[in-house]
């Protein structure tokens, strides 16, 4: 009988968790390849506890560990809990290398990291730029974290040789995340909030802020594709941006949003709300060297199956 790896999700009924889980056990592409598993705290396992963690790796004793465990919302529910946001996912990160390092160094870590761990003054956002100044205000308790995942993957590369495959990615949206709009990713919130105002028959829907910012968007498959077709990578300690380097801001995606919908109420902005970084574009220079053939998800396309999904939901 072939052998199939051991995959372990941690964090595995959130947005991207689930959506890999998924993935893994439906695509014959994977699932011929890997066992999935995946849990959370609604399995009784608190990874902010030393030895929930520890029990969850020994008796699972995965190949891989694919790291979506985290504390997080939008920018809001970020905003108002910024440190237990921050307690909560030192705890975890912390937890996991120790717990790895104690059952067996030779699982591997992968991470996706959310692009607001970049420096908050970037024009653009570079690996080799990545440590140069503070993440945003905003996201100050979150983006630290992540980026407390790839210092804790260098040091115990250099004193376990524990390996990591560690990824950057733009804000990432499409079917299969929260309904609730406050802790929903952004650009979900939005399709939420305009089919709940079409519903509504609303003449008036309220933007979050100014609607400036420039953003870059991920469609939920394009990542799933990334991080499974290079699972098997030895090691990527320096994370690589998913990058398309391509921007919309919160304005055009309300736009393109409204188009497909055939829903035009009157855009009014809450500028109560903050903004946030005004520009969040990714370099692709190095993400196309190394996959240079990759096709991303058009945003419309994204757009329309998010707003399908979303449907039948609000």
């Amino acid at each position: 009988m072939k052998y199939k790896k051991k995959i372990l999700i941690l964090g595995g009924y959130g947005f991207l968790g689930n959506a890999l889980f998924k993935r893994i056990c439906s695509d014959k592409k994977y699932c011929n390849n890997y066992d999935a598993f995946r849990t959370s705290r609604r399995d009784g396992i608190d990874l902010r506890n030393l030895r929930d963690a520890v029990y969850l790796i020994g008796r699972q004793k995965p190949d891989i560990i694919i790291n979506c465990a985290a504390h997080v919302g939008g920018l809001q529910y970020t905003i108002k809990n910024m440190a237990s946001i921050l307690d909560d996912n030192v705890r975890i990160i912390s937890n996991i290398f120790e717990s790895v390092c104690k059952i067996n160094p030779e699982i591997k870590i992968i991470s996706p990291l959310s692009n607001c761990s970049y420096p908050a003054e970037a024009d653009e956002y570079v690996e080799n730029k990545y440590w140069d100044g503070n993440v945003h205000d905003t996201v100050m308790s979150y983006g630290t974290s992540r980026r407390l995942i790839v210092a804790y993957s260098k040091c115990y590369n250099d004193q376990h040789n524990l390996k990591s495959i560690n990824w950057l990615v733009p804000n990432a949206y499409g079917p299969g995340d929260y309904v609730d709009p406050i802790r929903v990713h952004a650009l979900n919130g939005i399709i939420i909030r305009l089919l709940q105002a079409q519903k509504a028959n609303s003449n008036t829907f309220s933007v979050w802020g100014s609607g400036k910012p420039m953003r870059e968007w991920i469609y939920i498959d394009d990542v799933l594709k990334i991080l499974l077709d290079n699972i098997n990578m030895k090691s990527q300690i320096d994370p690589i941006n998913m990058a398309k380097a391509k921007c919309h801001s919160i304005n055009d995606i309300i736009n393109k949003s409204c188009k497909l919908l055939n829903y035009f109420p009157e855009i009014k902005k809450d500028l109560s709300k903050p903004d946030g970084a005004k520009v969040k574009i990714l370099n692709n220079e190095l993400f196309n060297e190394k996959f240079p053939n990759f096709e991303f998800t058009p945003i419309m396309t994204g757009i329309l199956n998010t707003i399908n999904y979303y449907r039948d939901k609000v």
